[in-house]
């Protein structure tokens, strides 16, 4: 029995959904997504949920792509629709469709996936028996020379704790970010996100080769 996904307000076999190879989510990771657990067919811990999801739609400008009670009610009919008893609901939600370009799209309806998932949540052995685990470097932001999908370039703010250097240039600079750079005694230039990206790089590669 073939699965029943939720994909753009409908619900389909996951063989009739069809996602755009122009989604904003496979070119540039330009999306979040939320997992929750489900317990005897009904949702667990419905209230976290709804404040991580809202918070990471606020993070990257995205509004709900439906009320917060219609997408209960899209995951409760998952649920019934796929006979999940215990396992769990994948939900993404993406800027969606648009020509490749580093700005915002204006106007672009987001795209909306959800699908469930069968898993021994109560009784799993893995929580009882432990599970071996390894550590290794992050050396992902080592790696820049590796255009990995899902990394952000415009805004590096989050590098901030890591900086080891007097001038930083970076685009998107918050007045926050701002205050605890002077703390450290860093100058910023904030030279915009979109031009850090289209122009800034190959005029800085130029003067620093000259």
């Amino acid at each position: 029995m073939s699965k029943i996904v939720f994909l753009n307000g409908e619900y389909l076999p996951e063989n009739e959904a069809k996602v755009s190879v122009f989604d904003r989510g496979f070119l540039f990771g330009d999306g979040v997504y939320e997992v929750v657990p489900v317990v005897n067919s009904v949702v667990l811990d419905k209230s976290p949920f709804l404040e991580r999801f809202e918070r990471s739609l606020s993070e990257i400008e995205l509004e709900w792509p439906i009320s917060k009670d219609e997408f209960l009610v899209m995951i409760d009919e998952l649920i019934k629709r796929n006979g999940l008893k215990e396992g769990g609901v994948y939900m993404q939600v993406t800027r969606g469709v648009a020509p490749r370009e580093f700005f915002y799209p204006k106007n672009t309806p987001t795209t909306v996936f959800a699908f469930t998932f069968s898993k021994n949540v109560i009784d799993n052995p893995k929580a009882k028996e432990g599970i071996k685990v390894v550590t290794v470097e992050d050396i992902r932001w080592k790696r820049r020379d590796i255009k990995s999908i899902a990394l952000c370039t415009g805004s590096g703010m989050g590098l901030l704790p890591y900086i080891k250097a007097d001038c930083f240039l970076t685009g998107d600079i918050k007045y926050h970010d701002a205050m605890k750079a002077m703390s450290q005694n860093l100058m910023m230039v904030d030279i915009g996100h979109y031009e850090s990206e289209k122009f800034f790089g190959e005029v800085l590669k130029m003067e620093l080769e000259n």
